[in-house]
């Protein structure tokens, strides 16, 4: 029997432009016409089995991920002459020497914490540092460390010169999450991104619920999407 993702949100997902025909309820305009879907629910036959982002690398837990957690660059798969990976949570880069990348951050992104905790250097470093001591570490070949410039840059060491070392970044299991939610204890801190949507309610076997961020920061700049 198939799974469900189930997503409540105000507005379409993004995901919604590619599935045409999905089940949901719609919302009326004030003219009586269909504004747009209220609920969006997507049937999948791969089961949702963990959403702790660098703890896994499944498909399915990839689908919850990509919603509620973002990179620091975005693959976009070179369409509409674009470059195949551009800025996300990074605004741009640069390699100051072979073995040394000095990144810029948005200074707009929050955590979906309830708090609007900022994203800062420091949560970049936390995660790329922690992502050496999980199963994820295999995307990042060459790294060696990381190190706070100021709040909103950071450098990034690897032991050679790597191009495609950016491109890496863009694996869904290195999204950045907040070094404060792990240093506060709180319960299940991989679950905080910084993503449009974030996580409702989780019942293993049967849905996954995400909820639209109502304050997100629009990354629909980068995408080139307008998510309303």
């Amino acid at each position: 029997m198939k799974k469900l993702l189930v997503f409540l949100m105000a507005a379409l997902m993004i995901v919604a432009m590619a599935i045409a025909g999905c089940g949901g309820d719609d919302k009326k305009a004030d003219n009586g016409s269909t504004a747009h879907k209220e609920k969006l629910v997507i049937g999948t036959d791969a089961d949702i089995n963990n959403l702790n982002l660098q703890k896994q690398q499944d498909a399915a837990n990839n689908v919850i991920l990509k919603n509620t957690h973002q990179t620091l660059v975005f693959f976009n798969n070179g369409s509409q002459g674009k470059e195949r990976f551009g800025p996300g949570l990074a605004t741009d880069w640069k390699f100051v020497d072979d073995t040394h990348i000095i990144m810029n951050l948005r200074k707009d992104v929050y955590f979906n914490d309830g708090k609007k905790t900022p994203m800062t250097a420091d949560d970049v470093k936390f995660t790329l540092d922690m992502a050496m001591k999980n199963v994820i570490k295999s995307a990042l070949a060459g790294y060696v460390k990381s190190t706070v410039k100021d709040k909103y840059q950071i450098e990034i060491e690897i032991s050679s010169y790597n191009n495609e070392f950016i491109q890496s970044l863009s694996s869904v299991p290195l999204s950045i999450q907040s070094k404060k939610a792990y240093d506060d204890g709180v319960k299940e801190p991989w679950l905080i991104g910084t993503g449009p949507y974030k996580y409702d309610k989780w019942v293993q076997g049967e849905y996954c619920r995400l909820t639209k961020v109502k304050d997100y920061w629009f990354y629909n700049k980068c995408w080139g999407i307008d998510l309303d």
